[in-house]
């Protein structure tokens, strides 16, 4: 946690092409606290050093994934340069700038990170590399559309992009290739019936989705949205504090967002692992069904959560903690939902 210059000052150290890079201009961004990532490839003998500055590359993309699926992270990347630790060298840096005009959000949730993070950060990535997933002779899965959607939903883009890019996220993680009638009422029961906790209700869950995937279609479709209808949409999602500006507000929409898309992805990759899947990849499944039974709901809604607890990442299945507004330093507060039958705390 430092100020820019001094992040850039050691990535020169580790990399002493650096200056030539960006072209004399080195990057400079204000968005505290800010944090420097480093992964080392080696290149062996006659290897493709490219190859390794993506595999370097690669690791730091899967620990930031892993990051945002276990702690909610609001972090995003400002910028990445891939290069030799010689000053002459066979690969010239490769500067990638993330976003630069748009890094600066109006929700943050900072996570702070330790030794004791290792194991669980470890063991899932290692449940989603052993995800029994179809690609041969698939041009995309849902599995994979849904982690790309989520990722890039943290890095690019405005803010309704970012909820198209999480709708279809959401889609993709509940529904896969189970396309047919009331597709938008089957997601919302799902989403209800497997997060649903005492703070954050299936109810609030349901009525959330229902209201940021009318604004998602809207947005796809070329629909009209009067400034008015867009006002009340965002203003009436859960997690949204009372009185908020607009653009706070719609920054906790999206965040509301990302977290139904984060933990409806750990619930789907839990519920479709280990050597006796309840709803295994590439298979059919009465899910719709299955949810309807109380019983059986409830062993499912258990069965996810007892799987991440022995990933020793228990807490992963909860509610993010509430974000906050960088520029009033306020948060929302609230440690459930509005529709939660809970009174909500002064």
């Amino acid at each position: 946690e430092t100020d820019t210059p001094d992040l850039v000052e050691r990535a020169q150290q580790l990399i002493p092409a650096i200056p030539t890079a960006f072209g004399g201009d080195l990057p400079f961004i204000y968005a505290p606290p800010h944090a420097l990532l480093v992964s080392t490839a080696a290149v062996p003998q006659g290897d493709d050093p490219y190859a390794a500055g993506r595999r370097a590359s690669s690791t730091i993309n899967r620990f930031l994934l892993l990051a945002r699926l276990l702690h909610a992270g609001s972090h995003q990347s400002g910028w990445e340069i891939t290069g030799a630790s010689t000053l002459v060298a066979e690969i010239r840096p490769q500067p990638r700038t993330f976003n630069p005009v748009q890094l600066g959000s109006l929700l943050e949730r900072v996570v702070r990170l330790s030794t004791d993070d290792a194991p669980a950060f470890a063991a899932l990535s290692d449940f989603i590399d052993a995800a029994v997933i179809k690609r041969d002779g698939m041009a995309a899965t849902s599995f994979d559309t849904a982690l790309y959607r989520y990722n890039r939903a943290h890095e690019e883009g405005d803010n309704f992009e970012r909820i198209v890019d999480l709708a279809t996220a959401l889609e993709a993680v509940l529904t896969g290739d189970d396309k047919g009638e009331g597709l938008s009422l089957r997601l919302k029961n799902r989403a209800a019936a497997l997060l649903a906790t005492p703070t954050d209700t299936g109810t609030s869950i349901f009525s959330d989705i229902t209201k940021l995937y009318e604004l998602r279609s809207r947005l796809v479709h070329g629909g009209s949205i009067p400034q008015k209808d867009l006002v009340k949409i965002i203003m009436s999602v859960s997690t949204v504090p009372d009185g908020a500006m607009f653009g706070v507000a719609l920054a906790f929409a999206v965040d509301r967002t990302r977290d139904l898309v984060r933990r409806s992805f750990l619930a789907r990759l839990c519920l479709g692992s280990g050597t006796d899947p309840l709803w295994p990849f590439g298979k059919s499944t009465p899910v719709d069904a299955s949810l309807a039974d109380d019983t059986t709901r409830a062993q499912w809604r258990a069965h996810w959560r007892d799987q991440l607890a022995g990933l020793g990442a228990a807490s992963a299945a909860n509610p993010a903690r509430p974000g906050t507004d960088p520029i009033t330093r306020r948060s929302n507060t609230q440690t459930q939902p509005r529709h939660s039958t809970e009174p909500r705390p002064k």
